[in-house]
């Protein structure tokens, strides 16, 4: 039994161990949640600025495949059609070259403004989404900072309190020697195995 353990009713190392042995689960209840939907947030966020990086334009078509011209593109495409066409009937070409030249202008420049706006509003709810991964990713990342820092100081804990059992433990032996040679010398009786002293001291704190 170790000094320590002697003067603070003993176990001392385990008793504390038992404590800090709870600290790791008591890490993972609370901050593991964040720290795991921190790393699927990573993930995410690499799929995605690779994807940007690594082949920009494959990245816009795979988006654009998804595309379907709007209700208002449509709306727009027969207003200003039939605008053309009531042009062209007034000037005498309706149906002719001039009247479907300006139709499929008509058409190519509303279909472009109609494809920008639904790129960028989904770029847009995109971008939002990103940000909110982006802030799960930073509060993993703390988490897991936490979780890091305080494992490594409970190691440190343990390392310390498992050195200090050691030289208590030295220390336990050598105190013992101390009291039985003392009782020899100051001619006390000495019983089996040591001094009076030495004997109370034994059974009192088991050297």
């Amino acid at each position: 039994m170790s000094l320590f353990d002697m003067l603070f009713g003993g176990g001392g190392e385990d008793a504390a161990n038992k404590y800090l042995d709870q600290i790791p689960d008591l890490l993972q209840k609370h901050l593991g949640s964040y720290s795991d939907r921190g790393g699927r947030a990573g993930n995410m966020l690499e799929g995605v600025y690779g994807g940007m990086v690594n082949d920009p334009m494959g990245y816009i078509n795979n988006i654009m495949s998804n595309y379907k011209p709007s209700e208002g593109y449509q709306y727009q495409q027969d207003l200003m059609g039939q605008s053309a066409a009531n042009a062209a009937a007034a000037g005498g070409q309706r149906g002719g070259g001039a009247e479907q030249a300006e139709q499929q202008r008509i058409t190519q420049g509303l279909l472009g403004m109609d494809m920008q706006n639904w790129l960028k509003n989904v770029m847009g709810a995109q971008g939002i989404g990103m940000q909110g991964e982006q802030d799960f990713y930073k509060t993993g990342f703390g988490a897991d900072s936490n979780i890091s820092d305080s494992l490594a100081n409970l190691m440190g804990t343990k390392a310390t309190n498992a050195y200090k059992s050691s030289q208590d433990n030295g220390m336990g032996d050598l105190l013992g020697l101390a009291i039985t040679a003392a009782g020899a010398v100051g001619g006390l009786p000495v019983a089996a195995g040591g001094s009076l002293l030495g004997n109370y001291l034994g059974k009192k704190w088991g050297l």
